[in-house]
Parts: C-alpha cells; sequence; structure tokens
C-alpha cells in the first residue's frame, strides 16, 4: 500500500511540476488569442501612438516616434551608436542583409523578430526551465534532510570525510 501512494506522489508531483514548466506557454498563447479575437473598440488605453509636441525639458511621444533630441541620460557605451544599442542595430541590419539580400530592410525585420520573439524568449524560457529544476531539487533535498532518523551529519559533497573543524 505504502508503494501505490509512493507512486501517486510522484505522478502528482510530476503532474505539477509539468503545469508549472508549460504555464508560461499557455497564458502567451492565451493572451495572443485574446487580442486577436477582442473586437473594436480594443481594451487598451491607447489606440495609436500618440503625436505630442516636443518639450526641450523631457521626452514625449516625439522622441520615440520621430528620434530623440535631447541628451543622452544613460552612459554611452549602451546608448551610443557604437554602444551596445547600436551595435546590436547595426548587427540586425548585417543579419538581415544576408538573410534576404535583395529585401534587407524586411530581412532586417526578420531577424529582429526571430532575435526578439524566437530566440530570447525560448532563452527565458530555458532558464525558466533550469530555475524550477533547481528548486524542486533542492525541496527533495531538503526534504530528504528532515526525515526522521537522519541526523544531518551525512555528506552528499564531493568533500565528504574531510575535517571542517
Amino acid at each position: 500500500m505504502a508503494e501505490k501512494e509512493g507512486v501517486g506522489a510522484v505522478a502528482r508531483r510530476r503532474f505539477i511540476v509539468g503545469f508549472w514548466a508549460v504555464l508560461p506557454l499557455w497564458l502567451v498563447v492565451a493572451i495572443f488569442v485574446f487580442v486577436l479575437r477582442v473586437g473594436e473598440p480594443l481594451p487598451f488605453p491607447r489606440h495609436r501612438l500618440p503625436a505630442e509636441p516636443y518639450q526641450p525639458d523631457r521626452c514625449t511621444w516625439t522622441c520615440h516616434n520621430h528620434g530623440c533630441r535631447h541628451a543622452p541620460r544613460l552612459p554611452d557605451f549602451l546608448s551610443a551608436d557604437d554602444g551596445l544599442f547600436g551595435q546590436t542595430v547595426h548587427g540586425l541590419h548585417w543579419l538581415g542583409r544576408w538573410a534576404m539580400p535583395s529585401r534587407p530592410q524586411q530581412g532586417y525585420g526578420l531577424v529582429n523578430l526571430v532575435l526578439f520573439c524566437l530566440l530570447w524568449p525560448a532563452l527565458m524560457w530555458g532558464l525558466y526551465l533550469k530555475a524550477l529544476s533547481q528548486t524542486l531539487a533542492l525541496r527533495e533535498l531538503g526534504r530528504r534532510l528532515r526525515k526522521p532518523g537522519h541526523s544531518g551529519t551525512e555528506s552528499a559533497s564531493a568533500g565528504e570525510g574531510r575535517d571542517v573543524g
């Protein structure tokens, strides 16, 4: 009987792990379908990019829509044309010309979408799965260490048997 309870606990744990593993994917799909299926008027605060006049003391939507003329607040190694942002844009343009030589602007858009809408989220999801795996492994280790009869002096580390002092 105890063996069946163990099997049930393992199955329950696998279901919970699977649920948390695919939850972000289902949420993205559900939000995407919701946005596509929603009718007019859109349930968002804005329906198009606003047109605001330029203000010299702060950024407005004019800066977003037409480029910012204000002094940059981020360091040059991040925001300058030869910094991280500029190098990223240049790299995307280069990859766009390589991917679609006859239509480099469309290639730029394609590469931009693949990198930031496919590869980057896939990397983040992989890191999420790794964190989930490590969390569960730590919980299981904690459960084993709290078992009755476990003295807590045994070590599973590579330094087993060393005098620590």
